[in-house]
């Protein structure tokens, strides 16, 4: 991602912050399936303590694998998501940061969450993102990530009641494993769902369980 991409990017979150924590903080709640694939990362990685997630949004992921007894640090591009994500899970930890340049050493990180994480990137970003992730990890680190199917970009100029320059950017499951596979991931479980209605966007969901051997 260009730099001038990059803030755009965390210009526009940093623009709707509060208002995208009042509208998805608690949208897992009406997940029931995305509530499953976080309980089965938990098990994977009971008693592990440095784990990951990124692209944090406000915090509703980490807030749910923390309940589990999971102490996940959220990480995400925009300062202003990071602010709303400490406000509203107080008792958690979060950072700025950006997955293009991890400030993580090698191999140091025993499992990664990031849920839409690539939503917002082209395919030559989606490769960078998954090199950093995949450095980052320990050997026989995990790592759950979802996103949106297809092939479109979606354009906005107003998100959440504000004026935002930002894309949403759909993957094919074929492109993101083939990417996940180069980086030496090993693919446990790809499980696409159809979307909830009248809970989220209209579009079919991937999500990959993989592994850093």
């Amino acid at each position: 991602m260009k730099k001038q991409d990059i803030y755009k990017v965390k210009e526009a979150y940093n623009t709707v912050a509060s208002e995208y924590a009042t509208q998805y903080f608690f949208e897992l709640d009406k997940k029931p399936i995305d509530r499953i694939f976080l309980e089965t990362f938990a098990a994977r990685l009971k008693g592990k303590k440095n784990i990951l997630e990124i692209g944090c949004g406000p915090g509703q992921v980490a807030c749910f694998l923390n309940k589990l007894g999971v102490k996940v640090k959220g990480i995400d591009i925009s300062d202003e998501m990071v602010t709303q994500a400490r406000l509203l899970n107080p008792t958690s930890s979060f950072e700025q940061g950006d997955v293009l340049d991890l400030k993580y050493n090698d191999k140091s990180v025993d499992g990664i969450v990031a849920f839409y994480l690539i939503v917002n990137f082209a395919l030559r970003d989606v490769k960078k993102a998954m090199a950093e992730i995949y450095r980052i990890l320990k050997n026989g680190g995990i790592f759950l990530t979802s996103f949106h199917i297809g092939n479109e970009v979606i354009r906005l100029h107003e998100f959440l009641g504000k004026k935002v320059e930002l894309d949403f950017i759909f993957h094919s499951p074929e492109e993101v494993v083939e990417i996940m596979e180069r980086c030496c991931f090993v693919i446990d479980e790809l499980i696409i769902r159809y979307p909830y209605r009248d809970a989220e966007y209209p579009s079919k969901r991937a999500y990959i369980f993989a592994r850093k051997i």
